[in-house]
């Protein structure tokens, strides 16, 4: 059975990338996180479909274990996390999951389990049984990934400092990621004007629109060309939190919808503002 491009197995594993099995299904879902900010503590509620009876019973005679293969490359957290047939919910310790987050339902032996019958196997496997070792891997599930952590929940412009560049022309702006935080420039004739109107009511979501916007698909661009070249940088954590949480593609990024998407729609915080349209 085969897991990825590089992963076999000489045994029949239950799956739906395979025809192992005549019939039954396996899978765990994370169906909601709850994240204690303060703390980083995460904990899952998860639903299971499970219909096959032969690995059902050898998880209930304790020769088979069930649960989820956790990785979390951001904090080098790679465990597989047993479970109960019963089990709902589980929790991880405090800030062991922070960004992307792979949950692989799994299903293996916990002891060598000497004949495993093969009636309700493909017949390729054979008629009889078969002699499973420890650790073998009986049942793989879908793999769902998700987002933990408070960065994607950041807003975006938490993530910008509004810089004065004495050398850019009147009314320009720049942009420069080469920073912690990423620069808007501002021209030092409109400085002053900018951080203002940035401060009003009315004047925010102009400024949203009218900056913000087009810094961040001008960040996205720069991304998509140089991948590696922000990785180090404060503000790129956030950043790809956010976009992965939004489902934003960083390797083709859809420049203007996407920063749109970024900004929760900016052009709708002009239109729901009374002051811009002469209302009270």
């Amino acid at each position: 059975m085969k897991i990825d491009e590089k992963t076999r197995f000489p045994h029949p594993v239950l799956s739906f990338d395979t025809q192992d099995y005549l019939d039954g299904e396996f899978n765990i879902r994370v169906v909601a996180v709850a994240e204690t900010l303060p703390t980083d503590q995460v904990a899952v509620e998860v639903e299971m479909s499970f219909t096959e009876l032969s690995l059902r019973k050898l998880i209930e005679e304790g020769q088979a274990g069930i649960g989820f293969f956790v990785t979390c490359l951001d904090t080098y957290f790679s465990r597989l996390i047993p479970i109960g047939l019963e089990d709902r919910r589980f929790a991880f310790d405090p800030g062991s999951l922070v960004g992307k987050v792979i949950f692989l339902p799994m299903i293996w032996a916990k002891r060598e389990i000497s004949k495993f019958p093969l009636s309700h196997c493909h017949p390729e496997f054979g008629k009889g049984a078969m002699c499973l070792d420890v650790g073998s891997v009986l049942a793989v599930g879908e793999s769902q990934s998700l987002i933990i952590g408070r960065e994607k929940l950041a807003e975006i412009d938490s993530i910008f400092s509004v810089v004065q560049a004495s050398d850019l022309k009147d009314d320009e702006l720049l942009v420069n990621p080469d920073s912690e935080k990423i620069q808007l420039l501002v021209a030092s004739n409109i400085y002053q004007d900018f951080n203002r109107l940035r401060s009003l009511p009315h004047g925010k979501p102009i400024i949203l629109n009218s900056a913000f916007l087009p810094a961040v698909m001008d960040v996205l661009d720069l991304i998509r060309q140089s991948p590696l070249e922000y990785e180090g940088r404060r503000w790129y954590r956030v950043f790809k939190a956010k976009c992965e949480y939004l489902g934003v593609d960083l390797e083709a990024p859809s420049l203007w919808r996407d920063a749109q998407k970024l900004l929760n729609t900016p052009f709708g915080k002009i239109r729901s503002n009374p002051q811009l349209w002469g209302e009270e």
